[in-house]
C-alpha cells in the first residue's frame, strides 16, 4: 500500500515501485496517488487531484472529501492487509491514517 497525496509524492512513490518491481515483477500496490502511479499499474482508490488541498478555507471546504478519502484507505488496509504501507509526504494526513490503521490485519510505516 502506498499513500501519496500530491503530485511530489506522486512522482516519488512511482519511481519507487519501478524499482521494487525490478526486484518483485508481480508486485501488487494500491492506494492513493496520482496518474504517475496509475500509469504503474498501482489500483488507486483515491486520486491526488481529489485530495490536493492547501490552506485553512481550502481543508474546511474539503473535509468530506479528505474524510471519504481517509475512510477508503483505512477499509482497504484493513480489508488486504498490505506486508508493507509506504506513507509518502502528506504528513498530516499520513501520520493520522497509520495511527489509526494500525492493529490486526494492517501494516503500518511512516517514511
Amino acid at each position: 500500500m502506498i499513500v501519496a497525496g500530491e503530485a511530489s509524492g506522486d512522482r516519488h512513490a512511482a519511481r519507487l515501485v519501478d524499482a521494487l518491481r525490478e526486484r518483485v515483477p508481480d508486485l501488487e500496490v494500491f492506494g492513493s496517488g496520482g496518474d504517475e502511479l496509475a500509469a504503474r499499474g498501482a489500483d488507486v482508490l483515491v486520486h491526488a487531484r481529489d485530495v490536493a488541498i492547501m490552506g485553512v478555507p481550502e481543508v474546511i471546504r474539503g473535509f468530506g472529501r479528505l474524510w471519504r478519502a481517509f475512510q477508503t484507505l483505512r477499509r482497504a488496509a484493513a480489508e488486504r492487509a498490505p506486508d508493507v504501507v509506504v506513507l509518502v509526504d502528506w504528513p498530516e494526513f499520513n501520520l493520522r491514517l497509520a495511527k489509526n490503521s494500525s492493529g490486526p490485519g494492517t501494516a503500518s510505516s511512516t517514511t
